[in-house]
């Protein structure tokens, strides 16, 4: 944390928490949205700071203060926001890895024909995941 007077980290904090910047100087404001876009704290505080001035003004004795237990409850929030986004990811995979796995089964079991009338089929009935899926396997079976 440097120098950097630790207000200015709060007020970092707290902006970062509600994305907003929008008691910031238009000429500011751009860059303050790709300091918070890349969770650059140190950089919105530093640039707070260098605007001493202009902070009073804004801030002066209204400047919201954190507690350290506001603090860490921010900071666990933005964790498991974070654990979330991971756990979709790791959904995702898992599920794509099923469905390849599906797509090479078919592809083991049937031919490239019978997948492609099955596809045809599930177009047919407005089933467009079923089609996509068993054109795929048609087209891993004309491959093997």
């Amino acid at each position: 944390m440097g120098s950097i007077p630790m207000e200015y980290w709060d007020i970092a904090a707290a902006m970062i928490h509600n994305y907003d910047v929008s008691d910031l100087p238009e000429d500011k404001q751009r860059y303050a949205v790709r300091l918070i876009e890349a969770g650059d704290e140190e950089g919105l505080a530093t640039m707070l700071w260098s605007m001493d001035e202009e902070c009073q003004k804004m801030f002066g004795e209204n400047t919201m203060k954190l507690s350290k237990r506001q603090l860490k409850r921010i900071i666990k929030e933005e964790k498991q926001k974070l654990l979330q986004e991971s756990s979709m990811e790791q959904s995702y995979q898992y599920a794509e890895q099923l469905i390849n796995d599906a797509i090479l089964e078919l592809a083991e079991n049937f031919s490239d024909g019978e997948l492609g009338d099955g596809a045809y089929d599930a177009k047919m009935n407005g089933d467009l995941a079923l089609h996509e899926l068993l054109t795929q396997a048609a087209i891993a079976a004309r491959e093997k």
